[in-house]
This record gives structure tokens, sequence and C-alpha cells, in this order.
């Protein structure tokens, strides 16, 4: 069920014809302030590494699995298990992920990548299935996508 978006809700961004996505966990702080995904110091150390790499980020698809930033709690600010919580053996999903991820994989169906990268482990969950993931151990690895069938995930 898709319900009526938050304020704090972050658009995708990039065009559809890119080759690649880049999915993150959800939004930060300035991300919401300026209404874009990856503008904050994650955003800038990625836009480095993309230049690095000679890629532009204006031919990348750009977007994150939960579009609105996460609830501060007592644990941190950003808590992401008030969406999907991955620190047990299986995975405890909230029927708000569940619906993010159906706007997702709509999204990412909607476009012309076949290679997602996955920054973190929310999206390599969500993308390849991997539980528990410990994306730290799986850099550099290419999984089958499990969302959008026919695509990678790195």
């Amino acid at each position: 069920m898709l319900g009526p978006r938050p304020n704090n809700y972050v658009e995708p961004e990039g065009p559809k014809t890119a080759k690649i996505a880049l999915i993150g966990e959800a939004p930060g702080e300035q991300e919401v302030r300026e209404g874009r995904p990856f503008v904050g110091p994650a955003g800038r150390l990625l836009d480095r590494l993309l230049i690095g790499a000679g890629i532009q980020r204006s031919q990348c698809y750009v977007t994150n699995v939960i579009k609105e930033r996460p609830q501060t709690t007592i644990k941190k600010s950003n808590d992401i298990s008030t969406f999907i919580n991955l620190s047990k053996k299986v995975a405890i999903e909230t029927e708000a992920y569940k619906d993010y991820v159906t706007r997702l994989q709509h999204e990412l169906c909607d476009t012309e990548a076949n290679i997602f990268v996955a920054f973190g482990n929310v999206p390599l969950y969500t993308l390849a299935g991997q539980d528990p993931p410990k994306v730290t151990k799986r850099r550099g690895s290419i999984y089958p996508c499990t969302l959008v069938e026919g695509r990678k995930v790195l």
C-alpha cells in the first residue's frame, strides 16, 4: 500500500536512461534540507569516488531504499531500525519498509540501469536478498538482483 509522501521525502534524481543506479539506505538531514539524495558528507565522498573512477554523477540514477529521513531515537539519529532491523539473524521488516521496497521496485524497473550499486546493508538486503547482509565483507562482489530480475547488484 503506497501511502502519501511525508514532508521529509527525498525524490530520486538522474536520468532514467542511466546504466548505473546508486542506491543508499535513507536520506540524512542535509538531503532533506536540499531535497536531493547524497548531498551530505556521504554524498561528497561519493562524488570524489565517482570522479576517481571516471564516472559522472549526472549520468547515474541516484536514490535511496527509504525515501524519508528515519526518526531520531535514543539509539541514534537516522535510526533505520524504525523501518527495518537487520541486527537479528532474520530481518524484521515493517509495513513502511515493505511499502518503500514496492516503490523502489517500480522506480528501478522504470530505469535502464543494469547495475545497482548498494551503499549499505539495507540496499544490499533489499536488492540482493543477502541475509544477514554484511556489505563490508561483500565489497566488489556482484550478485543477481532479486528485486528487479535481470539486473546486477554490486
